[in-house]
Parts: C-alpha cells; sequence; structure tokens
C-alpha cells in the first residue's frame, strides 16, 4: 500500500516537472516570436522614418529648384544687389554691361574704365595739357600720335611745323660757309656743297673755269 502510494506521488512529480517544462518551453517560443515581431515592427517604424526624410528632401530640392529660377544663369550664382563695385555680379541697371564693372563717374585719368568725359579710348580722359608732356593731348596737336606743335625752329628739336624746308629734323639755315650738312641757299645743287670760287686745284668741286673734269682745275 505504501509503494502505490510512494508511486503516485513520484508520477505526480515527474508530470508536474513535464508541465513545467512544457510551459517554460511555450513561454520562450512566446517571447521569441514576440521579440520577431518586435524587430518586424521597428523595422518598419525605421523604413517609415527614411521614406519621410527622403520626401522632405526631395521637397526642398523642389523647391531650390523653384528658387533657381531667380539666378541669372550662371550655376552657383544668385542676383547681388550690391552696385558699388565690389559684387563680382551686378545684376540690375547702373552696370555700364562689362561683368563685374559698374559706371564710375571719375574722369580724373584714375580709373579704369569711364564712362563720361573720355576722348573714346578706353582706360583715357580728354587731357588739355598742350607741353609735349602727355601721351596723348585731343587739341592742337599736329596730327602726330604724343606731339605737340613747336614753334621753336633752332634747330634743336626734332619736330618743327613751321619754317622748315620741308625735311624732318631740319630748319633753313642760311649759313653759306661750307660747315653746314644742308644749306637752302646759294648752293650748287649739290647736299652738303656750297659754291667755292678757289680755281687752285684744292677743292674737290670748283664750279667755274675747270676743264670738265670733276676735282681737276
Amino acid at each position: 500500500m505504501i509503494f502505490l502510494v510512494g508511486c503516485v506521488c513520484l508520477l505526480t512529480l515527474l508530470n508536474t516537472q513535464v508541465l513545467l517544462s512544457a510551459v517554460n518551453k511555450t513561454t520562450a517560443i512566446c517571447g521569441y516570436h514576440n521579440a520577431q515581431q518586435k524587430s518586424a515592427l521597428e523595422d518598419s517604424s525605421v523604413t517609415q522614418d527614411l521614406n519621410t526624410q527622403e520626401t522632405a528632401a526631395l521637397r526642398a530640392r523642389d523647391v531650390v529648384s523653384t528658387e533657381a529660377v531667380s539666378t541669372d544663369g550662371r550655376s552657383g550664382y544668385n542676383r547681388r544687389e550690391e552696385t558699388d563695385g565690389r559684387s563680382g555680379y551686378n545684376s540690375l541697371p547702373g552696370t555700364d554691361g562689362r561683368s563685374g564693372y559698374n559706371r564710375r563717374e571719375e574722369t580724373d585719368g584714375r580709373s579704369g574704365y569711364n564712362s563720361v568725359g573720355t576722348d573714346g579710348r578706353s582706360g583715357y580722359n580728354r587731357r588739355e595739357e598742350t607741353d609735349g608732356r602727355s601721351g596723348y593731348n585731343s587739341i592742337g596737336t599736329d596730327g602726330r600720335s604724343g606731339y605737340n606743335r613747336r614753334e621753336q625752329t633752332d634747330g634743336r628739336s626734332g619736330y618743327n611745323s613751321i619754317g622748315t624746308d620741308g625735311r624732318s629734323g631740319y630748319n633753313r639755315r642760311e649759313e653759306t660757309d661750307g660747315r653746314s650738312g644742308y644749306n637752302s641757299i646759294g648752293t650748287d645743287g649739290r647736299s652738303g656743297y656750297n659754291r667755292r670760287e678757289e680755281a687752285d686745284g684744292r677743292s674737290g668741286y670748283n664750279s667755274i673755269g675747270t676743264d670738265g673734269r670733276s676735282g681737276y682745275n
């Protein structure tokens, strides 16, 4: 009798352990499935966040593309309204049509481009000095660039417009003693020679009393 009671207790204990093991396995399996479902839900949430970010980026790019219409046609540049000469590109009136330049009203010759009061040459202003020092004089010149009419006729100037004999750099000299290189009066038609009246054979050219041979009397 006691043996039977012991067997029943042993069987009951074994059944209890089997049941506990089965419950533990069931709990573990359920926990695994729950973890998988949770992971799947988290992945789905991350995917939705990424899609939302991409959509926002595309919308921002569309906005930027819409705003890019207000540029001047150059990539990476927006219209700049400054017109003080510092900006590389000015889009509104007040420029002279050259990129990077604004109309400057100074006419003192220092600026590289003056739009008013110039003589038509880039970078030059009309200068009224006529003393021969300036490289370009618009008034009172004789038609040669960089030269002003000089009135000296003493033979020192390189160009004299009045009182010359038609040769550049020469003035009419009236000496007829044979020393000057060019004498306009009293010569015999040969440059650098004056008529000499000696007939003793010493002169290279005698115009009177020779025998027809040059250099001989």
